[in-house]
């Protein structure tokens, strides 16, 4: 395989490997994932094959409207021209990556020479100083780089912290008063104060502490140059955009101004993807039927929509006749104004039917959104695409009849994620005030460019939804609402102490506490009854304490990227014996922590986790996978489950209630 290119699933593309992050090759070539700007250009320019955009298209209409983007994309799949013939569309497509970081040490152990290469650096590199004399040696890429908290990323500033000075050789040593050269070695250990580079003018220095930091203050920026109060701070590099036209790495046009900190390129914190996501729900209105506003949403008829229809001028008549054309005899069903109407649906000119729920003007975007979702899931559903039946509670059990209303088994869903942006450092949406979508191109003159990356899942799962009456008793107890109080302080002062605005995401109220540590008990005892990993299952919770249009709803699923979907483990565990089971089990074992009475008890000397936004709930009893966790798992006490020894009364599921199975 060619150095500078390795194969990656589109799911990386959208979470882990998405624009902006670091992954390594086969051959230990870290790269790059470059900006959406170039993504769909081709690799050869002596192909004859077309590029066709629109083959990758996706639609989720909520998703568009709520991100402001006219469609979504499918990563491209990279097709060789010689197996696939020279002349089809869409051969030799790849997502662009540059080499980075682009500082590069000699794996010679007795050399250990510091090399800096340009971004766009091909093959295998040699060490320039092995080859002075004689000897044959190859360059490795360095582990370490420098993150800020708005997202950007540059390389390690070797000479600066070599010498102690706030000069910056970014891309090139120009002006500079040492023109040695520089080596990294480590010295009788594997801690960073072992690890030392120096230069053959004399000047050394080791890494120590560089990894410390936050947002506000950083060892690598305030003690840059020992004793001095100027600080070496972050100028904005975004290393996946590129270079300019004088070679140097593309900066931030806002700049920046935030403390750099160390960290190693594989580090948990220096990638995290922003992933929004939407569950299909179907578009009909009382003037057009689903099924032909269905068939709009197929591929051409939908590219032909968008390519025709203008905001100011559109001849519906005349777009339904070549839509029926596109789409043949199934268009024979449907009459011309349904043809209309389902146009206007299609492009947001009428507002598609909801459930009957009500305005709520409480609701910020993120409730109302799921409001959406939550009063289709709640109903039977038979779309292609969604598909719901209704359980009757009164199968379940006593455990179930009085604290759930409503179960629906979940035969098939599809869910769209697309990728927003990325965070570095806290896994914080839209920390220090500053839009992750923003960072995603660079000033790409490309019309239209509003379009997000993004892939598609089918899978299955289970609604729950909890007895409105008992909730609404429960959250009501002074004890309760102590506890969640407790839980937004810690937040809060964790926010105050970094200095971010962050996007909570949710509002921190008791019901959404219990729907989330039901939900996560419920994902850990399902890996053992379902036949999924926990990183395969994922939460989904829907709460709102409005008094006119209350929601207190957890949805269990799982998707696979096979249109096909899922192996349908999680309906069968849905069954009236089966769930009984399952939920009276994963609350007996929320009952008791391996870690008991510490995880317990921490409740009352501050809490742990991520700024000590869990209370009892650690990785013994309480911790997910993180994909399956909507939260990043915070937010989270399984207190509000099974109580306290000191409050009693906190428990929803108290000792007394009978968990028989």
């Amino acid at each position: 395989m060619p150095y500078n290119r390795s194969p990656l699933r589109r799911a990386d593309l959208v979470t882990n490997a998405g624009v902006g992050a670091m992954f390594t090759t086969p051959e230990r070539i870290s790269l790059i994932t470059a900006g959406l700007d170039h993504w769909f250009e081709r690799e050869s320019t002596n192909s004859k094959s077309g590029i066709d955009a629109s083959e990758y298209r996706v639609e989720e209409w909520r998703l568009q409207r709520s991100l402001g983007v006219s469609h979504f994309r499918l990563p491209p799949d990279y097709r060789p021209s010689w197996q696939f013939g020279g002349t089809e569309k869409n051969l030799e497509l790849t997502i662009p990556a540059l080499r980075f970081p682009c500082w590069y040490v000699c794996r010679n152990l007795q050399c250990r020479t510091l090399v800096r290469l340009p971004l766009t650096v091909n093959n295998t590199q040699m060490c320039p100083a092995c080859h002075a004399k004689g000897k044959k040696s190859r360059l490795g890429q360095v582990d370490f780089v420098a993150i800020c908290p708005s997202g950007h990323l540059r390389d390690f500033p070797w000479y600066s912290w070599c010498h102690r000075t706030m000069d910056d050789p970014d891309p090139a040593p120009v002006s500079l008063p040492c023109r040695g050269t520089m080596s990294f070695k480590a010295v009788g250990g594997a801690s960073l104060a072992s690890q030392i580079v120096r230069c053959t003018c004399g000047a050394h220095r080791n890494l120590s502490r560089i990894t410390f930091g936050d947002s506000t203050t950083s060892v690598l920026s305030g003690e840059m140059v020992p004793r001095q109060s100027a600080e070496f701070l972050c100028d904005g590099q975004m290393p996946w955009n590129g270079t300019d036209d004088q070679g140097r790495v593309r900066r931030s046009s806002i700049g920046c101004g935030k403390p750099l900190v160390g960290a190693l390129r594989t580090a948990s914190n220096v990638y995290y993807s922003i992933v929004r996501s939407a569950i299909y729900l179907p578009r009909s209105t009382s003037m057009a039927p689903r099924e032909l506003i269905a068939l709009l949403e197929e591929p051409t008829p939908s590219q032909m929509i968008n390519l025709f229809v203008t905001p100011e001028t559109i001849d519906l008549g005349e777009l339904a006749t070549l839509l029926r054309d596109v789409i043949g005899a199934a268009a024979d069903d449907f009459t011309d104004q349904q043809f209309e109407n389902a146009i206007r649906v299609f492009t947001n000119r009428v507002d598609p039917d909801t459930p009957a729920l009500p305005n709520v003007e409480t609701d910020d975007a993120a409730t109302a959104f799921r409001r959406a979702e939550f009063g289709v899931l709640r109903e039977p559903q038979d779309a292609d695409e969604l598909r719901i039946r209704k359980a009757d509670v009164a199968d379940y059990g006593p455990l179930i009849q009085s604290n759930f209303e409503r179960i629906m088994l979940v035969d098939s869903l599809r869910e769209t994620r697309a990728f927003v942006g990325f965070s570095r450092l806290q896994s914080s949406v839209g920390a220090n005030g500053l839009d992750p979508r923003s960072a995603l191109r660079y000033e790409s003159t490309e019309s239209p460019n509003d379009w997000l990356p993004a892939y598609v899942v089918h899978g299955e799962g289970i609604y729950l939804e909890l007895d409105p009456n008992r909730v609404r008793e429960w959250e009501t107890r002074a004890s309760v609402i102590a506890r969640a109080a407790q839980i937004l302080r810690n937040y809060e002062a964790s926010r105050s102490k970094n200095k971010t605005n962050a996007e909570l995401g949710v509002t921190l109220t008791p019901r959404f506490l219990l729907l989330h540590a039901l939900a996560h008990a419920l994902l850990n005892k399902m890996t053992f009854d379902a036949g999924y990993s926990t990183a395969a299952l994922r939460e989904r919770i829907f709460a709102s304490d409005d008094p006119s249009a209350p929601m207190a709803g957890l949805l269990i699923y799982t998707a696979a990227g096979d249109a096909d979907g899922t192996m349908g483990g999680l309906v069968r565990l849905g069954r009236p014996g089966m769930l009984r089971s399952t939920i009276t089990r994963a609350i007996d074992d929320a009952r008791w922590c391996s870690a008991d009475p510490v995880c317990m008890e921490i409740s009352h000397h501050g809490g742990q986790g991520p700024g000590a936004c869990n209370l009892a709930a650690c990785h013994g009893c309480s911790l997910v996978a993180e994909t399956a966790c909507e939260h990043f798992n915070r937010f989270l006490d399984r207190g509000v489950l099974i109580g306290d020894p000191e409050v009693p009364d906190l428990a929803f599921f108290p000792d007394d209630q009978s968990l028989g199975i």
